[in-house]
């Protein structure tokens, strides 16, 4: 018995060694941990950082979008760029599209003596297929917000002061609209806020370009390549836009008036190759132009007025109409924004041969040919000059082209989760007698030699165009920050020079070289998209 007795004392005695061992082994029991605090002062999701007085959101979306129609360039559309050459050639124009977006936001706030300081950032990355796969691209990452607010001053990249129609609150599509937007603007504004939803701002923007353009520089009908960049001849950025605008926010929503300032003054009158500051009708060249002087300077405008009305229909929902109007003279981006700087409008229609109506345009000396199809056109600048002499009594001057814009939309709660919108832009462009008659010299004369990817010859000289879009947008909401939608759209290109032109084939494209037809074209686009907002 004592036997026992003494084994089992033994082993509770190792086992309290053993478990004192182990419990020597453990660590310190670590102390209470400082929980996220919940920030109540700026909406759903913010937080206090710990140990700050900051409160931060982060936020996301994703996206899967799919185009049928819309061109390659999911912002320039079927109408800016090569996609104009609608053709079955390569990876352009593409009927089929598809896009996936990622896009990450971060926005943070705090409480200062002068009231609230905010600093927002975006970042995101889109692919587009098939041309991102064809031609081995990773996905395009961006930055297209990043600003400081306080005190009433907003510093960085946001949406410019000039908007206030959103083409995203009607549209999947990238519309023909002043709106900045998608891509943003660098700023340096302040607001001053009067009390009972009165504000006025003033802002230094990044310049809108849409470019000067020197008709006495190159070959014949090189100034306006079908779908890409004029060639441009203008001065350097001296200063930024100045926008500034009224507006008042209530209750029932939102009325804006508007106007910008902006350089749009040319560069150098051209020399001759080999020659002297006498070139008048085209084929002078960029270099040494420093010795031949320049047009004086030029300044370019823009005003507009806009609302964003709330209105209650019978339902007891409410729907919103919105609508813009801009007039623009030397400053077009503030009419049309992204496209402008992706090209000449053009789109030419499928393979038709026919005889060029109404008459057969001569094609050397006493040839003629038919019609290879026909194509829309429609030049693009902000301003035109050339050589002193160009045209009799033509003193050098810049002549500002005049642009008008118009965008309005009709969004309608069919429930609280179903909504449709119609919508509607238009754009026009005038170019004055003496821009016309530059243009004319550089396009329209009879010379045999002209340049790549050119329209020369025509029949017709007038420059000026216009465009339309109309559409409708159908959006279901499954969860308030989860929907799905599609969206269909007509589009019109009104042409300048309607009557017949020589197309001047450019290399690697599959458009031949011969008589075209000049004339209206339009064609339909559809997208349908699956978004989800994270916190937005």
């Amino acid at each position: 018995m004592k036997m026992v007795r003494s084994l089992l004392l033994g082993s509770a005695a190792g086992l309290v060694a053993v478990a004192g061992a182990q419990a020597a082994d453990m660590p310190v029991k670590a102390k209470p941990v400082e929980y996220v605090k919940i920030c109540t002062l700026y909406g759903a999701g913010f937080y206090y950082l710990p140990g700050t007085d900051i409160c931060v959101k982060h936020g996301a979306y994703v996206r899967a979008q799919y185009y049928y129609g819309f061109g390659a360039n999911l912002t320039n559309g079927p109408m800016v760029g090569a996609a104009g050459q609608n053709t079955i050639f390569k990876d352009t124009p593409n009927d089929t599209v598809f896009r996936a977006r990622f896009v990450y936001t971060l926005d943070a706030r705090t409480q200062t003596e002068y009231g609230t300081l905010r600093a927002y950032a975006l970042i995101g990355a889109t692919t587009d297929s098939p041309q991102n796969e064809i031609a081995g691209n990773a996905a395009a990452l961006y930055a297209t917000r990043g600003f400081i607010q306080f005190a009433g001053f907003t510093l960085g990249r946001a949406s410019s002061f000039y908007d206030i129609f959103s083409n995203a609150a009607n549209s999947y599509f990238a519309l023909w609209s002043s709106d900045t937007g998608d891509s943003g603007q660098n700023v340096a504004a302040y607001t001053f806020q009067f009390g009972n939803g009165f504000s006025a701002t003033i802002s230094a923007e990044d310049p809108r370009r849409a470019g000067v353009v020197n008709t006495s520089v190159g070959a014949l009908g090189s100034n306006f390549p079908v779908g890409a960049t004029p060639v441009l001849d203008q001065v350097q950025t001296k200063w930024p836009d100045i926008v500034g605008n009224l507006r008042v926010d209530q209750a029932w929503g939102s009325i804006q008036v508007m106007g910008a300032l902006h350089d749009a003054s040319g560069g150098y009158f051209v020399p001759g190759v080999g020659v002297t500051c006498n070139v008048t009708t085209g084929g002078g060249t960029l270099t040494g132009q420093l010795a031949c002087g320049h047009p004086d300077d030029e300044l370019g405008f823009a005003v507009g007025a806009g609302a964003i009305f709330r209105v209650p229909m019978w339902t007891g929902l409410t729907d919103i109409f919105s609508v813009q109007g801009n007039f623009t003279e030397g400053a077009m981006r503030y009419a049309v924004f992204s496209q402008p700087g992706a090209g000449t409008p053009n789109f030419f229609s499928s393979t038709n041969f026919a005889a060029c109506p109404p008459t057969v345009l001569l094609v050397g000396a006493g040839t003629t040919q038919a019609c290879l199809g026909s194509i829309g056109f429609g030049p693009w600048a902000d301003a035109i000059y050339a050589n002193p002499g160009a045209l009799f009594g033509y003193d050098g001057s810049v002549q500002k082209t005049k642009v008008w814009s118009v965008q309005a939309a009709w969004d309608h709660l069919w429930t609280p989760n179903l909504k449709t919108s119609i919508y509607a832009t238009w754009m026009k462009s005038d170019f004055n007698a003496t821009a016309t008659a530059l243009i004319a010299q550089s396009t329209c004369g009879v010379a045999v030699a002209a340049a790549a990817n050119s329209l020369t010859r025509m029949t017709n000289c007038d420059p000026n165009s216009s465009f339309l879009q109309v559409g409708s947008r159908t959006q279901w909401n499954i969860t308030p920050s989860f929907y799905v939608g599609f969206d269909v759209m007509y589009m019109k290109l009104d042409t300048a020079f309607a009557g017949n032109a020589l197309f001047t084939a450019a290399t690697g494209l599959p458009r031949p070289t011969g008589n075209y037809e000049i004339k209206d074209q339009d064609t339909v686009a559809v997208t349908a998209r699956a978004h989800w907002d994270i916190l937005p």
